[in-house]
């Protein structure tokens, strides 16, 4: 059987960074973010170069303004995770909804 590329088995080290990512993920959020909405990390994919964040936003109604909050701090948290994981270069990090509402993201772009 042929393998692409991109259904490779994940090996411990990219699991290793997918969950150090997802709790420094959470350390941040928790650290940045307002009393408006709770913002929590599910989970974290890691691919190559890049590492996809899954959160969930309660109330629901402020999962929009969550990930706009996000995509704004995307850099701030680079530089988190620079200060804080010893990961060698840092992978692209994307947040996204758990509950697939990718709707919300084409709304903010």
């Amino acid at each position: 059987m042929i393998e692409r590329p991109d259904e490779r088995p994940k090996t411990h080290h990219t699991k290793r960074v997918a969950e150090a990512i997802a709790h420094a993920a959470a350390d941040f959020i928790r650290d940045e973010a307002g009393s408006n909405s709770l913002i929590t990390v599910t989970r974290a994919h890691a691919a190559k170069d890049r590492v996809t964040v899954f959160v969930s936003v309660l109330p629901e109604e402020q999962t929009k303004n969550a990930l706009i909050f996000l995509a704004r701090k995307r850099q701030d948290f680079s530089d988190y995770l620079k200060s804080r994981a010893r990961l060698g270069p840092l992978p692209r990090v994307e947040f996204l909804p758990e509950n697939g509402e990718f709707d919300v993201l084409s709304e903010q772009q």
